[in-house]
């Protein structure tokens, strides 16, 4: 028997003797496929259009899929193929996220040879981002950006986590592995040394280390990095979810020029630093991954096709779509915008009630009442974790706001929102991709690696967890 796959105008067979789920198939394929909920049959995201000998839709997936169930589409995570058939996946663009950054160093690169290639790879829970640098003269020579193959394991880290928890690590690290190589050997240059950036969960897939103590308290990782080996070099972590992509944005957001300074970094975990003094404070809130698309109903990450801007002019909503005219979905700063100006329309008030579904203007791309709820407990999670680590945020001189996210947030509807604080309001930088930046800072220059790890080393992590005052806080911050 064989299943015939059609994704991004590339034809792929699989064979099989026994019957196998849709998910299953087109991973062993080799296509890399987003399943958000980790196969749960929960997020409809892995639905594709289906043809052939296949099982009886079940309720649950005739609910998930909507009006989409009488159209050929099956959710990959649950249908079965029991005989031949044929899987149309739909293709909604590259994952855009790579930012622009402008660094200045002063220049002792970590590889002493000449005329030589050295890379950076910041590995994220969503993308990979990949930067090939001919060094010494630290020239950019080819990058690039996809999303993180492991998605077929869950959006999120916990997801992750609990997948390696119970069948180890190996097959999640293998992934990675082939991934990064894929794209050095696109850019047709093989790196002397790399420096490898990203969430703590991140470097323990890669390095294939065990992880299960990242699940449950105490979240004591296996290790927090901060060495080199065999061409490899992985910036210290500050704890099991403040990873070495934090690290590196303290080194290169411009954060440690200021006296009292804070970075934020909001993804489906918001990882924050405040600088008091010579001291820094840490905490990681868990804010779901509505901010990338995930728990949306037609959320998606920024690609084309995204809705990522939205305005209210006139009592008439408009909007900019990513790439191409026709939008497919929305992104998470159009979603903050959207949600902005329904508040000050008036369609929602600030308990978030929504009566039936609202359509952003032309696109046919709506937001339902459930999509508000998961933007509230976010945006809640976030400025409930701001609060708790620094006491008073009229003294903080800038915010730093960083990732893919961040970089495209309109900080007023963010405020508007309760996102972010007012305090944030005329006092915010977007700095993009802060944890590639610093991993070049630190290719660039051996000392910023070592000033790196040192901070790392002491800085402070409140766990929130545990931490009564956040949950006060978060409670408070539930309405817009």
């Amino acid at each position: 028997m064989e299943i015939t796959v059609f994704c991004s105008d590339k034809e792929y067979k699989y064979s099989f003797e026994s019957p196998i789920k849709l998910s299953d198939a087109i991973i062993n394929s080799g296509i890399a496929f987003a399943m958000p909920c980790g196969g749960a049959g929960k997020c409809g995201k892995c639905a594709v259009k289906a043809s052939g000998k296949l099982s009886e839709m079940t309720e649950n997936e005739k609910n998930i899929l909507g009006e989409k169930a009488g159209k050929g589409y099956r959710l990959a995570c649950k249908a079965y193929a029991t005989g031949d058939c044929v899987i149309i996946i739909d293709k909604t663009g590259d994952y855009s996220g790579i930012t622009d950054f402008d660094i200045s160093y002063e220049s002792e690169p970590m590889t002493e040879n000449d005329d030589c290639f050295a890379g950076v790879v910041d590995i994220g829970t969503t993308t990979v981002a990949s930067y090939l640098y001919k060094m010494p003269e630290c020239e950019l020579i080819a990058y690039s950006v996809g999303k993180n193959e492991q998605i077929s394991f869950g959006a999120d880290v916990v997801s992750r986590i609990s997948y390696a928890a119970k069948n180890g690590t190996n097959h999640l690290s293998e992934i990675i592995k082939n991934q990064i190589e894929k794209a050095f050997s696109s850019f047709g240059k093989a790196p002397k040394l790399t420096v490898i950036t990203g969430n703590t969960a991140m470097l323990h897939f890669y390095k294939n280390l065990p992880c299960s103590s990242l699940a449950s308290s105490p979240f004591e990782p296996y290790e927090l990095f901060g060495y080199s080996e065999n061409g490899v070099c992985i910036p210290r972590c500050i704890s099991a979810f403040v990873g070495a992509d934090i690290t590196c944005g303290v080194i290169s957001s411009g954060m440690m020029s200021k006296k009292k300074s804070m970075l934020i970094d909001i993804g489906t975990n918001c990882e924050i630093v405040y600088k008091n003094d010579d001291e820094y404070i840490c905490c990681s809130a868990s804010a779901g991954p509505a901010f990338e698309g995930a728990n949306i109903k037609n959320g998606m990450p920024s690609a084309d096709g995204a809705i990522n801007k939205v305005y209210n002019i006139g009592n008439k909503f408009e909007y900019t779509v990513i790439g191409k005219s026709r939008p497919v979905g929305i992104c998470g700063s159009g979603l903050v915008d959207c949600i902005a100006s329904m508040l000050r329309a008036e369609v929602i008030d600030k308990t978030g009630y929504l009566e039936n579904d609202f359509y952003i203007g032309n696109s046919g791309i709506c937001v339902t009442p459930e999509d508000i709820r998961a933007v509230q407990t976010a945006k809640a999670a976030v400025a409930a974790a701001i609060e708790t680590v620094c006491g008073d945020l009229s003294e903080v001189e800038k915010f730093y706001l960083s990732g893919s996210f961040g970089n495209y947030l309109n900080t007023e509807n963010a405020v508007t929102i309760g996102l972010l604080p007012k305090e944030m309001k005329n006092k915010t930088v977007l700095c993009g991709n802060t944890s590639a930046a610093g991993a070049s800072l630190m290719l660039f220059d051996k000392r910023k690696f070592h000033e790196a790890n040192e901070i790392a080393k002491k800085a402070r992590t409140i766990q929130l967890a545990s931490n009564d005052e956040f949950y006060k806080k978060y409670i408070s911050h539930i309405n817009f």
